[in-house]
């Protein structure tokens, strides 16, 4: 009976060992308070890595794994206290195509920030964010297909997206936009989605008409309902062009 339950003990602990790697696999290299672990299927070579809300976090903290770096794909770094992200701040990254920086207090992007890396989504949402700098994502102009720039306090975008021809999906709700301009969205010849609701936006400038397929109504904005400009169900009018969702037209805002 003894060494019934001692086979049954010893049994337990290895597959609670087993268990225990499986759920975790940690990478012995990963920045200390972060998690690394390798994307399916497990013989490949990209990893995802989860910094977000670990305490004291800063960006210098990246320069420690350089051996990684390379290899990551996907990065987490929202929930921390970053206030600004400097240029060039992720140069080692050069795999790196998914950033998310949501709910960091963040005020300030410079200029190249995103360079050296392959963004193809990028989640800036619910920062402090007052403005977009122009050039802030030289170096990802071709690869950035989705930016989140909502939940900020974004008043300007003057030539924020020269250049950006690669980004389909923008979404700049909840922010304080007062108004469009020929330079607002200047440069984002590839994009087909746009989100604009709750804004302050009053006017619009008659020179974004010049943007070929812009706008997508008869006369000032068209706004499609949340649910539908999830679902995709733009009117036909709308096919090949941009949908823009916004309801400043319909709630008194003045076109000029």
């Amino acid at each position: 009976m003894t060494s019934v339950i001692r086979v049954i003990v010893a049994v337990v602990v290895i597959c609670g060992v087993v268990a225990a790697g499986n759920a975790a696999d940690p990478d012995p290299g990963c920045v200390p308070g972060c998690t690394c672990r390798r994307i399916d299927p497990p013989s490949s070579s990209s990893l995802t890595m989860d910094c977000s809300a670990v305490a004291g976090f800063r960006l210098g903290d990246l320069n420690g794994v350089r051996n990684l770096s390379s290899t990551v794909s996907q990065l987490d770094i929202g929930n921390n206290s970053l206030t600004s992200i400097a240029a060039r701040s992720f140069r080692g990254f050069a795999a790196l195509q998914t950033l998310s920086v949501r709910r960091s207090r963040l005020a300030v992007v410079e200029t190249a920030a995103f360079r050296g890396t392959r963004l193809r989504r990028l989640d800036l949402a619910r920062n402090r964010l007052a403005a977009v700098r122009p050039r802030t994502f030289a170096g990802v102009e071709s690869t950035l297909v989705e930016l989140d720039l909502s939940w900020n306090a974004i008043v300007g975008l003057d030539d924020a997206f020269v250049g950006v021809s690669s980004l389909s999906r923008l979404d700049l709700r909840h922010n304080l936009l007062p108004r469009l301009t020929a330079t607002s969205l200047r440069g984002l010849t590839g994009l087909r989605h746009l989100r604009l609701d709750h804004n302050l936006i009053a006017q619009v400038g008659q020179s974004w008409h010049i943007y070929t397929g812009i706008l997508c109504a008869s006369s000032c904005l068209q706004c499609f309902d949340a649910v539908g400009w999830a679902a995709g169900r733009a009117p036909a009018a709308c096919k090949n062009r941009v949908v823009v969702c916004w309801c400043g037209c319909l709630s008194g805002a003045r076109c000029s």
